[in-house]
């Protein structure tokens, strides 16, 4: 008997006597202690359009969340595609992490045309308060269309 059989039986052996099989109930249980209560999504919202600000230097929302039923996933990516030489966009998330004051969480700066246009917010998962909002302020060149797309996803506990 080679030594890595009979370290795996002698586990087995331990394994039956300190541990007998045990029902789905408690493995269960054991899961939700250890992970929490799972969850699953409720709803989804997709946010879709383009938007053109109204001047240089003015702050506009692609994206300003109010509080959702329960806790939330959202994700989205913004379009950068109309941008030309000369041209200088900022891209800021902002979220409540107190629940009721929205602060900056990231800020992206693009200047001129982009060899890949397509800008991802990456995934945030957000307590129900959070008021996740996306803004797109154009600071300098010409006023351009910056068209966009968000999903957000509700969760619920199951």
């Amino acid at each position: 008997m080679s030594l890595a059989i009979y370290h795996v039986e002698k586990r087995r052996d331990l394994l039956s006597i300190a541990a007998p099989p045990l029902g789905r109930r408690w493995w269960r249980r054991l899961a939700r202690r250890l992970l929490g209560d799972p969850v699953r999504i409720a709803s989804k919202t997709r946010y879709q359009d383009s938007v053109t600000p109204s001047d240089l230097n003015v702050e506009t929302d692609l994206i300003n969340l109010a509080d959702q039923s329960d806790d939330y996933i959202v994700e989205g990516y913004v379009s950068l595609q109309n941008m030309a030489a000369g041209d200088s966009v900022e891209i800021k998330v902002y979220i409540a992490v107190d629940g009721a004051n929205q602060v900056l969480s990231d800020k992206m700066t693009f200047s001129d045309a982009q060899d890949i246009p397509v800008v991802r917010v990456l995934a945030h998962v957000l307590p129900y308060n959070a008021k996740f909002r996306v803004t797109v302020t154009q600071t300098a060149g010409t006023l351009r269309a910056f068209p966009y797309a968000f999903i957000v996803q509700v969760m619920e506990v199951v």
